[in-house]
């Protein structure tokens, strides 16, 4: 007895999904909402990944996000980028797969080797969506803990919870 799906089976579910996708963008008219939480998380991976950096290491890792919408993890200091383990290109993150999505301001955060932020300790780096999501990436002081939190729902969506 074979186990597995059918080639039917995989077209219908592809199918299947892709009217649901185009029924939530009908719906809520703007993706940019998605798009400033897969930005916030991939801040708070990278910030996670330059302070396990700087714990491995004991250089000096950081990540450092400009207002004009990009950011970059480093070594060191600023303009000297890491590279990224699955591309092998300069860890800079320019936000073209976020369409919709902006860094309000300037930031940066900078680890020692114990993992604590010695730059940027209780700070944030503020994505915003053109929908008007707000999503923060913030760092602990003391404990170098990177969290994120939803500040304002945007207006793009439609559904029962944020209207």
């Amino acid at each position: 007895m074979k186990h597995g799906f059918t080639l039917i089976e995989l077209v219908l579910m592809i199918a299947l999904l892709g009217i649901m996708v185009a029924l939530y963008v009908e719906s809520t008219g703007d993706l940019s909402d998605v798009a400033v939480d897969g930005a916030s998380r991939k801040a708070q991976s990278d910030i996670r990944y330059a302070q396990q950096l700087a714990q491995t290491t004991g250089a000096r890792y950081g990540v450092k996000f400009n207002e004009d919408g990009n950011y970059e993890v480093y070594v060191g200091s600023p303009g000297n980028p890491v590279r990224d383990p699955h591309t092998g290109q300069n860890m800079i993150e320019d936000f073209s797969r976020f369409p919709g999505v902006h860094i309000d301001d300037d930031y940066q955060v900078e680890f020692d080797s114990t993992g604590k932020p010695i730059i940027g300790g209780d700070g944030r780096a503020r994505f915003v969506a053109t929908s008007g999501a707000i999503r923060d990436v913030y760092v602990i002081d003391q404990t170098g803990a990177v969290t994120f939190e939803l500040i304002q729902l945007g207006t793009g969506c439609s559904c029962e919870l944020c209207n």
